[in-house]
């Protein structure tokens, strides 16, 4: 095992992309991209490894590191490192990092339907915690107007990070503050009555997406309007493709989601190891 950070950036997105021809959904990255996917979501690459077979590369993997929690991803290995236990080295020097950081929990998520991936993570002592899926909604305009009558109110970068920190359930790494603060140029959208119930989302807008889309209620005791949110989203850009990414299967708002068009690519299994 060699630690990632012995590696360029550029070589690493080569093995890494070497490793994913046949995967399940293949998801190819340029350098540039897996720079941001380690800035963005603190991965550690001393804390991450390559593994070597007869002195070549036959696989990676990759831990991030936040305060008391770690995440493993980007688990990947070469066909001809497969069946020869290379994927539990990696994920046991990855899970041996994480312990040696003190985190407290390791959590990853699995591609819906990777038999062997989760085989392999459920021996490793990880327990399934729920769905997450990743819906994508073509550019259009919304063909319904709102119901509710509340006004929106559009948020800057601060208010909309401050609206995620309320989140009435567990975020999945992808989405926890950390990656959106990370990620940068957050905006938002407020819709509340009189009495401050309603509900906000967050977004970032690229050249040619609305990408990192959270929806959430203002108070635990209400559920949030996510049809009229999204329905001054769509109306703002109706030109974008947008993505929802790693949203819970079991939010409340999940129907009003789905009633704008979006559909499912795919879903993750996420899973949880405790420490000690």
């Amino acid at each position: 095992m060699i630690p990632a950070s012995e590696y360029s950036v550029e070589e690493l997105t080569a093995l890494y992309n070497e490793t994913r021809i046949d995967y399940v959904v293949p998801m190819p990255m340029t350098a540039h991209r897996l720079q941001e996917y380690i800035d963005i979501y603190d991965i550690d690459l001393n804390a991450s490894w390559v593994a070597l077979i007869d002195g070549q590369e036959a696989g990676l993997c990759m831990t991030g590191l936040r305060a008391h929690r770690a995440w493993i991803t980007r688990l990947g290995v070469l066909p001809t490192g497969r069946r020869r236990g290379t994927g539990q080295a990696l994920m046991e020097s990855c899970i041996a990092s994480a312990e040696d950081a003190g985190v407290a929990e390791i959590q990853l998520e699995v591609i819906t339907g990777n038999a062997p991936a989760y085989r392999l993570f459920s021996k490793l002592g990880f327990e399934e915690l729920r769905t997450l899926l990743i819906l994508r909604r073509p550019p259009s305009k919304p063909t319904q107007g709102p119901s509710s009558g509340l006004e929106p109110v559009w948020l800057d970068e601060e208010e909309a990070l401050n609206a995620l920190t309320t989140r009435p359930w567990a975020s999945a790494w992808t989405n926890d503050v950390e990656s959106v603060v990370n990620a940068g140029r957050i905006q938002g959208l407020l819709l509340e009555d009189h009495q401050q119930l309603g509900g906000w989302l967050s977004y970032k807008q690229t050249a040619l997406q609305i990408t990192r889309v959270i929806i959430g209620p203002t108070t635990s005791e209400c559920q949030a309007p996510a049809y009229d949110l999204l329905y001054y989203l769509h109306q703002a850009y109706p030109t974008f493709d947008t993505v929802i990414e790693n949203i819970p299967a079991d939010v409340p708002h999940l129907e009003d989601v789905l009633a704008h068009g979006y559909v499912e690519s795919f879903s993750r299994v996420e899973m949880l190891r405790t420490v000690g």
